[in-house]
């Protein structure tokens, strides 16, 4: 991740970061997946992951969750 200050960055940084770091997660989110065959199908859709964007003072926290096979949701807390 980057740190930057919010004078510094505009809604379209904010938006690829966003980007970026769903995308990343997601690969993230299906590598624990993988690894936990002990898993219930079910029970997946129970994990959650944190993503957390910091600008300037302000902290935005969203959660990725697997809906179903290739969508997921992404969730502003």
């Amino acid at each position: 991740g980057e740190m930057t200050s919010k004078a510094a960055t505009n809604s379209y940084k904010l938006y690829k970061d966003k980007a970026k770091s769903v995308l990343a997660s997601k690969v993230h989110l299906n590598h624990i997946c993988l690894l936990m065959p002990i898993i219930p199908p079910k029970n997946i859709l129970l994990v959650r992951l944190p993503i957390i964007q910091i600008r300037g003072l302000t902290c935005y926290i969203y959660c990725l969750t697997f809906v179903y096979e290739g969508t997921y949701y992404v969730q502003e807390i």
